[in-house]
């Protein structure tokens, strides 16, 4: 099973977007800016998510570790 992190962009390059966690992937057909957060597999955004939802998830992946 896989455990998706959201993660926030800090910076956008072309196709190519860095992650906060310092990983540089592709963001596919997601349309992304910095600041939004998103999920990624295997160096590609699937997702873009509100950062609501970004943080809760954050937190209660933190609460079960």
């Amino acid at each position: 099973m896989c455990v998706i992190v959201p993660l926030k962009v800090t910076e956008v390059s072309g196709n190519f977007v860095r992650l906060e966690d310092g990983r540089c992937v592709k963001t596919g057909d997601v349309e992304v800016k910095t600041g939004d957060y998103v999920e990624v597999y295997a160096d590609l955004v699937l997702n873009k998510i509100s950062q609501n939802d970004a943080l809760a998830r954050r937190q209660l992946l933190k609460n079960i570790s």
